[in-house]
Formats: structure tokens, C-alpha cells, sequence
């Protein structure tokens, strides 16, 4: 037995002549009738399997010859797959690129290959390119929802046996630009308030996303532990750029701000599935302090807030 791709040594030293006489050994190695290979060993190799061969050894002294036939096995063997090096991290609504490669003892085997992208979806058939024994395959996806992602490279030969690889994938919120009371510079806020306060979201281009404020929907947002405070959130142009912005309100008391609080943080999710998150800094003042704030918002091109999130 063997396996494709490698070989193993056959043998007749354990033949011998009652007589005594010179003995001289050859090999049908392909089962053709002819004995091509001499020699007391050989070695029998294959470069595709599952299959049997038969391997028939002839020993003749000057006087006669004897033969003898056994039946080697060629076992086929699965493609080994490995994974170019990516990205360990992505946000919420980029694109994820996979890259592999794979060998294969069986040189003249095909294989087809598919991409688990552990969303839910199943697996997903790739084109390969194919090689001699080797080849390559590529794919991208959309990543929307936040979570740990574990990535299953698989490639099947022709012979159904099938080898895989697999790649981890953090997906975190898409950092954007938001601001706590439009306008106000110093986002001052009474934690005793009774009242509530806007806080705007910037639409624009985060990591290469193109992010539309304008879909947000209302019933995902939450600031510091709380939701929306009226149905949902309403649009308006908030830096001047002429895209539409999301501007929505928070109860003061119902979020989990405290004195010691220095910038407030905000999550949500999009129509379209990009989930993502923003902070700003705030302000807390003590009761009868005034916690207005000069109108007139950041300058075009610019956002009030920061977004929450660091690339890697």
C-alpha cells in the first residue's frame, strides 16, 4: 500500500534457486506483459489514486523461469490547504478578502472549492485556479453584524476526499462621527435633568464604507445604556456638506452618565445591516448651572465627536 505521489520498494530477495543457479529478476510494473524494470528491488510510486495495481516479479535461472504477482494499493490523498495571511479585524460593513492556496499528491486530480463565511448563508462554491498538483482560489464578503467569525476554507478533489483551512475573523462596529447637542461646544449636561438631549450622527466614508445616517433605525440606537426617547430619530444637514444627518433624543436621567462621566458613547444599526458606534465628550455640570451652548455646530468637512473604534 502507498500512498499517491509516493512510492514504496518492492522486493524478491526472498526468492531463491533449489540448485543453487544465478538468478536475475524483472518487474511488470504497469501490468502490460513486459518486465521493463530489473532488478532484485524496485521502487513502484503512482501519481493518482484510490486505485490497485498489479506488480508481477520474474525470477529465471539458466534453465527456467518462475513468476509471481501481488496487488499494490494506491491511496488517493486530500488536498492541504493554507491560507494566505489577512486581516485579523474588520468593521461592520467592509469587505473581507480570503486568499488560498492548496497542493495535491495526486497531479493529475481537479478540485472544486467552497468558503464557509460562517454567517448563516452555507457554504459558498468558489472558481479555482488549477495547477499540477497545486492551485489557488480567492474570495471577498460583506461582513454587517459585530461578532467572531470563524472562516472554513474547503477544496475537494475529484476523488470526493477534501481538505480545509480555517481563518478567524473579528467584526467590530464601523467607528463614526457623532455629536452630543449639536451646536454646543461644551456638550454640557445636568445629570439631574429631567429634560433630554439630541445627539447627532454624521453620515460620510468611515474605513472605506459608504455610511448613510440618514437609515439609521431608531429602535437600535442606544446612548449610555438607554434607547431612543421619542419613536425614532429625524434627519437634517447638521455640518453643511449636504448630506443628511440623523439627529435623535436620550432622557438624562435614564442613561448611565455620571459626574465622573467624560465623554458618552452610542451604538445602532442601519437599514442596510452596518452596525456601528460613536463617542463624544460631555460635559456634567451640577444642578442650576446653565447648560446651553453656542449654536453654530462644527465646520464643513468636520464633525463635532470622535468616531469610537481603531483600525487594525
Amino acid at each position: 500500500m502507498v500512498n499517491e505521489g509516493s512510492s514504496v520498494e518492492l522486493s524478491g530477495a526472498g526468492s531463491s534457486d533449489e540448485e543453487g543457479d544465478p538468478m536475475t529478476f524483472a518487474w511488470d510494473l504497469d501490468d502490460d506483459g513486459s518486465f521493463e524494470s530489473p532488478g532484485v528491488a524496485v521502487t513502484f510510486s503512482r501519481v493518482d489514486g484510490p486505485a490497485d495495481h498489479t506488480v508481477t516479479l520474474r525470477v529465471c535461472d539458466p534453465y527456467s523461469c518462475a513468476e509471481d504477482s501481488t496487488t499494490v494499493r494506491v491511496n488517493n490523498v486530500a488536498p492541504t490547504v493554507t491560507l494566505v495571511p489577512g486581516a485579523a479585524t474588520n468593521f461592520s460593513g467592509q469587505i473581507h478578502q480570503i486568499t488560498a492556496t492548496f497542493t495535491d499528491p495526486g497531479l493529475i486530480d481537479t478540485h472544486t472549492t467552497t468558503i464557509n463565511w460562517d454567517d448563516g448563508a452555507g457554504d459558498e462554491s468558489v472558481t479555482v485556479t488549477q495547477g499540477t498538483g497545486s492551485g489557488s482560489l480567492s474570495g471577498s464578503h460583506q461582513y454587517l453584524a459585530a461578532r467572531i467569525y470563524n472562516i472554513i476554507v474547503t477544496v475537494t478533489d475529484n476523488d470526493d476526499d477534501s481538505g480545509s483551512a480555517q481563518q478567524v475573523k473579528t467584526v467590530i462596529r464601523l467607528p463614526v462621527f457623532i455629536d452630543i447637542k449639536p451646536g454646543s461646544d461644551r456638550n454640557s449636561i445636568n445629570p439631574s435633568s429631567k429634560g433630554v438631549f439630541p445627539v447627532g450622527v454624521f453620515s460620510g466614508t468611515y474605513a472605506d464604507v459608504v455610511f448613510d445616517a440618514s437609515t439609521i433605525v431608531g429602535s437600535s440606537l442606544v446612548f449610555e445604556e438607554t434607547g431612543i426617547a421619542h419613536g425614532d430619530s429625524h434627519v437634517e444637514d447638521l455640518d453643511g456638506t449636504g448630506s443628511l444627518d440623523s439627529v435623535s433624543h436620550y432622557r438624562t436621567q435614564a442613561t448611565s452618565l455620571t459626574d465622573s462621566s467624560v465623554e458618552g458613547c452610542l451604538t445602532g444599526a442601519t437599514g442596510g445591516g452596518i452596525e456601528f458606534a460613536g463617542c463624544d465628550s460631555v460635559r456634567l455640570v451640577p444642578p442650576g448651572h446653565s447648560t446651553a451652548g453656542g449654536r453654530g455646530g462644527p465646520p464643513p468637512g468636520t464633525v463635532g465627536g470622535r468616531a469610537h473604534g481603531t483600525p487594525e
